[in-house]
């Protein structure tokens, strides 16, 4: 695949009247809007944008070269970029346009709007574990309690170790 340098259009070449020097008329890669650059811009492989902003949308998005399928990790969650989910989830975004994994699977698991209030609870305690039979939705009552109920199972386990 050859670079965006490879991909510039030219769509003239001119000298204005009085200068020394031959000018470019380029079309942008993204807008399309003519504009015009010296030799040197040319030169140095300038002439695929006709401004930054542009050059900034051009490069954002899975344009970028950081991008990662829209997916990123925040204290071992799995995100989910809102613009790769249907629009009926978009209400689980955050401010970053990221909706948490754990809570699309529930609400789809579901088939409801999840509330503020509701939490939804990995079963086995694996945050990145995001398969549907392990999460549950429960208030903060039951979270307390059902999470209280895992650590002492796990201890009653480490005992039992001990004493074989």
């Amino acid at each position: 695949m050859g670079s965006l340098i490879d991909k510039r259009i030219i769509v003239k070449r001119y000298k204005p009247k009085g200068k020394r020097v031959f000018r470019y008329v380029m079309k942008c890669l993204y807008c399309g809007k003519n504009f015009e650059i010296l030799p040197r811009d040319y030169n140095r492989g300038r002439g695929i944008y006709c401004n930054d902003k542009c050059n900034r949308k051009r490069k954002s998005g899975k344009y970028n070269g950081r991008w990662k399928n829209g997916t990123r990790t925040s204290w071992g969650r799995k995100l989910i970029n809102k613009s790769l989910t249907p629009k009926e989830y978009h209400y689980l975004a955050r401010k970053s346009g990221y909706i948490p994994e754990h809570r699309l699977v529930a609400a789809k698991k579901y088939k409801r709007r999840l509330t503020s209030k509701d939490i939804v609870h990995h079963l086995n305690g694996i945050r990145s574990d995001n398969r549907p039979e392990n999460l549950v939705i429960v208030n903060n009552q039951n979270h307390e309690k059902h999470t209280f109920e895992l650590k002492l199972q796990e201890r009653i386990r480490e005992l039992e170790k001990k004493l074989k």
